[in-house]
């Protein structure tokens, strides 16, 4: 109502020249602007006595409408999917902690879906996915001259980075493996076996939507330092696995193209 009243005002004082006459007859009382003035504050009074409340109540005791759910990661509605094309297709996503909703249930819900993006998309160079795609068995403990790690050591070194980062952020009583160490594979450059590569691509797979499950909660706060932590927030974190596992995927590709084994066969 306030809104309303503020709003008649600005718009009655601009047609206050089309009210003044063009010409006062000689003699005759030509208001001045205060009066003019103080007449439409009194108008405006009498508007405000004669209005009915009941306007307010309504507006007040009116239901809010439900904000609108989406996807945290692929950005399509509940209950639908996205296909590789970026189109969005009816269906259950099947999980609800991969919801988001609007700015006035989580002020930060905008930044979650940043940083899911940050974390799966695919906006500035190869996702993990294209990657580790169709690789040989042969190809994954090659080392060419002057290349330090395999393919199988790099995908391990991902794997174990990405899995101490998420334990680290959602469980206080973690102890990380020893540094450099414990974040390499012990065995070499040769993966133990077949299923040893496939186990490593489906943990980074599985920690990574653990991961983005963890930002996407409203409930997860993603300023306030660890207390078990040196001053690393939830957002810090998210960045890292960001930055780290960019840093390796780029390697990742680099050697494969040495490899002659890119891009990936079909």
């Amino acid at each position: 109502m306030k809104s309303t009243l503020i709003v008649v005002a600005l718009c009655s004082l601009s047609i206050l020249p089309a009210m003044a006459p063009a010409a006062p007859a000689a003699g005759s009382h030509v208001p001045s602007l205060g009066e003019i003035l103080h007449s439409l504050l009194g108008n405006l009074a009498n508007f405000t006595a004669q209005a009915s409340p009941a306007s307010d109540a309504a507006t007040k005791s009116a239901p809010r409408q439900a904000p609108t759910h989406r996807h945290l990661v692929t950005g399509c509605p509940a209950g639908s999917t996205l296909d590789p094309n970026g189109t969005c297709h009816g269906g259950s996503i099947g999980t609800e902690n991969l919801l988001m909703s609007d700015s006035t249930s989580d002020p930060h819900s905008v930044l979650r879906q940043e940083l899911a993006e940050l974390l799966r998309g695919e906006h500035a160079h190869v996702g993990f996915e294209a990657a580790v795609r169709n690789v040989p068995p042969g190809l994954r403990g090659a080392t060419p001259d002057g290349v330090e790690h395999s393919l199988w050591q790099l995908l391990e070194h991902l794997r174990l980075g990405q899995w101490d980062i998420l334990e680290f952020s959602r469980d206080p009583a973690h102890v990380s493996p020893a540094w450099p160490e414990g974040y390499w594979p012990a065995g070499g450059a040769e993966p133990p076996d077949e299923a040893a590569w496939d186990g490593a691509v489906a943990a980074f797979r599985a920690d990574l939507e653990a991961f983005v499950r963890l930002v996407g909660d409203p409930a997860a706060d993603l300023l306030t330092p660890f207390p078990h932590g040196k001053g690393q927030t939830l957002l810090r974190e998210a960045m890292l696995i960001a930055d780290h596992n960019s840093y390796h995927l780029g390697q990742i590709v680099a050697l494969r193209r040495l490899l002659g084994d890119w891009p990936p066969a079909k």
